[in-house]
Formats: structure tokens, sequence, C-alpha cells
């Protein structure tokens, strides 16, 4: 419930942020995926985002999405 209300919140946020339309459909997806309890989902999801903004974030923000996925188990 508490990851579910969170998913909503950040979906909310995400409405008001300008982001390419590729960017925004795979956040919306990890959002999703994320208020649920399938690892495998969330995983997929997380590098999907991490595809498609690759080409827009520093070596830095990369790094910590890379590092985000080994944590949750990828």
């Amino acid at each position: 419930l508490l990851r579910a209300a969170r998913a909503g919140a950040a979906r909310a946020w995400l409405t008001s942020v300008a982001v390419p339309a590729p960017v925004r459909s795979a956040i919306g997806r990890l959002l999703d995926a994320s208020a649920g309890n399938d690892q495998r989902a969330i995983l997929a999801s997380l590098a999907k985002v991490t595809d498609v903004t690759a080409p827009l974030l520093s070596r830095g923000a990369r790094s910590e999405l890379d590092r985000l996925a080994a944590r949750l188990g990828g």
C-alpha cells in the first residue's frame, strides 16, 4: 500500500516536469512496477529507464542507476 501511494505521488510529480516522451513512458512503467512486488519487473523497468536516459545523464548519474540495479539484484 505504501509503495502504491509513493508510486502515485511520483507519477503526479512526473506530470509536472518536462521530459522526453520515451523517458516519461519508461519512468511511468518503473513507477507501476515499483508499486508491486515483482522484482524482475522492477529490474526490467529500471534497465529501460537507464537505457533511455543514458544520453541525458552524467556518468555519475548513470553509475548510480547501475548501483541501484545491482543492489536490487540485477
